[in-house]
């Protein structure tokens, strides 16, 4: 993966630069997916920690407030995949490191609570994020298209990254019309994951009226900002740049379209 210095936006609007003073208050909560299997296979499965690891670090690298936050509650368990040898994991070494490294993050991995506690009215936002995990719980999860859905409605910023955007398949009204991305089929195909998931996330997606855009080589970084509050990543190796664009949503950025690709 190259480094997020190397993204360039295909389409941006202008927008302010990020400024702390200009963010809305309230914290990001980053949710977590509570499946440990797939379906009712022995296969293990969960949050990917590179995606958590990304969010987490740069988000509290900029003063945002962070709750780790989980479907369930409880402990979140991790898709050893997240972990596989290759770019995703290579570039976020660093996060990892100081994810494993920070007490507060680590404390609240060990026993999350469950995103349905949450009010979206104190929220300046929330991140849906991948493993495979979350094809199954988040998927199919009206609670969760009911808070993305609310917080987008109170002013907050709504963020996704790979199989997290499962979250916003029943949340017809926010995604209806908008551009976004996610973990495509053709990635699932690729490392067999399509017969590992209860439907295919993208063709959900479009299904609800979403105009999915995806980046020509499977696993590629790809992210999109649609307005102020929709911010998007295909894959685990582009949660460096969902972070960026949801700094850049949550500092007030004139709302536009946004495409940060290869």
């Amino acid at each position: 993966m190259p480094a997020l210095a190397a993204l360039s936006p295909v389409a941006a609007s202008p927008g302010r630069s990020p400024s702390l003073a200009a963010r809305r208050p309230g914290a990001v909560a980053l949710v977590c997916s509570s499946c440990a299997y797939l379906g009712d296979t022995a296969l293990l499965t969960g949050a990917s920690l590179v995606d958590l690891a990304c969010m987490y670090v740069a988000l509290t690298d900029a003063g945002v407030d962070v709750e780790i936050v989980s479907v369930g509650g409880g402990p979140v368990p991790v898709d050893p995949a997240s972990l596989a040898p290759g770019a995703p994991l290579k570039a976020a070494s660093s996060a990892l490191r100081r994810l494993a490294g920070d007490p507060a993050a680590q404390h609240q991995l060990a026993d999350t609570r469950s995103f349905v506690g949450l009010v979206p009215a104190d929220l300046a936002g929330v991140v849906f994020l991948g493993g495979r995990g979350a094809a199954w719980d988040l998927m199919f999860n009206a609670e969760a298209a009911a808070l993305a859905c609310a917080v987008a409605a109170a002013g907050g910023v709504v963020g996704a990254v790979g199989h997290g955007a499962a979250a916003l398949v029943g949340g017809e009204g926010l995604v209806k019309g908008r551009s976004l991305t996610c973990y495509t089929n053709a990635e699932e195909d690729a490392d067999g994951g399509a017969a590992l998931v209860p439907a295919l996330l993208e063709s959900r997606l479009k299904g609800a009226g979403a105009v999915v855009t995806t980046s020509p080589v499977p696993g590629a970084p790809h992210a999109v900002r649609d307005g102020r509050c929709l911010v998007t990543g295909q894959n685990s190796a582009s949660a460096p740049a969902v972070a960026k664009l949801v700094l850049e949503a949550l500092s007030g950025g004139v709302a536009g379209l946004s495409i940060w690709a290869v």
